[in-house]
């Protein structure tokens, strides 16, 4: 009886699939995330300049968007009595960052 119980939790290779492109594609989003964090603040300080320049916003719901894939990422599929705290404080976090940014709250 044991050994049903815990089939029940091991990933399929289908899910296994799917839960290692979440993490790479998590991680790409924070390399870009990143690198247009930098461009903005070298933008902001005029260290460099582009005929188009990227604000505030655009580093916003690149913010946001990882945060929500990252969310995905943290939760515990396997675990179906845990409760996903960090996945809905990320997202709720996201989505109130996005409310601030389309308010024009500064």
């Amino acid at each position: 009886m044991d050994e049903n119980k815990n089939e029940k939790f091991n990933y399929t290779s289908r899910q296994k699939k799917i839960h290692k492109i979440i993490d790479v594609l998590s991680w790409i989003l924070i390399c870009i995330t990143i690198f247009i964090l930098i461009v903005t603040m070298l933008l902001s300080y005029d260290y460099i300049s582009m005929k188009y320049e990227i604000g505030y916003e655009v580093f916003q719901i690149m913010l946001a968007i990882t945060m929500i894939v990252g969310s995905v990422s943290l939760y515990d599929f396997k675990s179906k009595n845990k409760m996903p705290i960090e996945s809905i404080g990320c997202v709720i976090i996201a989505f109130i960052s996005l409310v601030f940014m389309f308010l024009n709250v500064n």
